[in-house]
């Protein structure tokens, strides 16, 4: 049974809709995070100005996420030579490679957040395998988000995926390029795990885009 993640809001990032045409204070705050517990020198959501900041205004906030999940006792190790420990759970690899479990798991080479090419993407010493090429239609997909991300905007990049890894055959086996036989449950799994994770992000993303939070709400904690 596919667990189900468990998605905390830990704070917001300012959009700043107007382009070019947006004014300065509007252009100067695009893209900046808010968080509720922000690490030492990040900013917090109490100080985030309200939206909108001027008539015709067209800034939002949008939700940064964090997803976690109880891990189960034990969960085997990693089976790719380039995926170095972590637990495996859910189909996919938790804290493989040093990595936290708010990174949430990996799947062969390209499935998984800051992951590409089978290394953590933030590390410049990782070392992932000889051949990054996919390993299956899934792992496809996920280069093609990728990809997509440094094109165009996540909400669409996340729709995109959604849709591919839909339009896969439940069956892996049926796939094109299916991952192994022994992978198939695995397969299965991960795949269910990421059209409901990147279907709550497109959720997020369209709930921000819609309100306008009060000031009196941000400073809340979730």
């Amino acid at each position: 049974m596919t667990p189900e993640p468990k998605v905390e809001v830990i704070g917001y990032v300012w959009i700043s809709n107007g382009g070019p045409k947006a004014c300065e204070q509007c252009r100067a705050l695009n893209g900046q995070e808010f968080f509720f517990d922000p690490e030492p020198g990040g900013k917090n959501v109490s100080d985030m100005p309200e939206a909108p900041l001027h008539p015709n205004c067209r800034c939002t906030v949008q939700p940064i996420t964090r997803v976690s999940v109880e891990l189960p006792e034990g969960g085997g190790t990693a089976g790719d030579s380039y995926i170095q420990g972590g637990r495996k759970f859910a189909g996919g690899y938790w804290m493989n490679n040093g990595r936290s479990i708010f990174d949430g798991p990996v799947w062969k080479k390209w499935c998984g957040g800051d992951w590409g090419g089978g290394r953590d993407l933030r590390d410049p010493n990782a070392v992932g395998p000889a051949d990054a090429s996919p390993a299956d239609d899934m792992d496809q997909a996920c280069k093609n988000h990728d990809d997509c991300y440094g094109s165009g905007g996540k909400k669409l990049c996340d729709r995109k995926l959604v849709q591919e890894l839909r339009s896969l055959p439940n069956d892996p086996r049926q796939w094109k390029y299916p991952p192994a036989e022994d992978e198939v449950e695995d397969a299965t799994a991960f795949r269910k795990w990421a059209i409901r994770w990147f279907e709550v992000q497109i959720f997020l993303r369209e709930y921000g885009e819609r309100l306008v939070f009060p000031l009196s709400e941000l400073r809340r904690t979730p």
